[in-house]
């Protein structure tokens, strides 16, 4: 359950920063590589504030998350890619 709320507080931080973005940069947010940069930044950079790491150095945990975050963002954008 801790983790759930954590995971929720990174996500609803990086959505309300994904709204922002589209707002201000509509045709940037199409490109997926510039999405899934956008990603890994947020999700890495907030994961890193919101709770302390539980494996490696200090920031391990919050690049592994923006990575995993980042690479589910380019397979997602491949398969709706394909889909249309």
């Amino acid at each position: 359950m801790k983790h759930f709320i954590i995971a929720s507080k990174v996500g609803l931080v990086c959505a309300g920063g994904f709204a922002l973005v589209t707002l201000l940069t509509s045709k940037l947010i199409q490109n997926k590589y510039f999405l899934a940069g956008y990603v890994f930044l947020a999700t890495g950079v907030i994961d890193y504030f919101t709770h302390p790491t539980h494996f490696g150095a200090h920031y391990t945990e919050a690049v592994t998350t923006g990575l995993g975050a980042a690479l589910i963002s380019i397979v997602v954008s491949f398969i709706l890619d394909k889909n249309k």
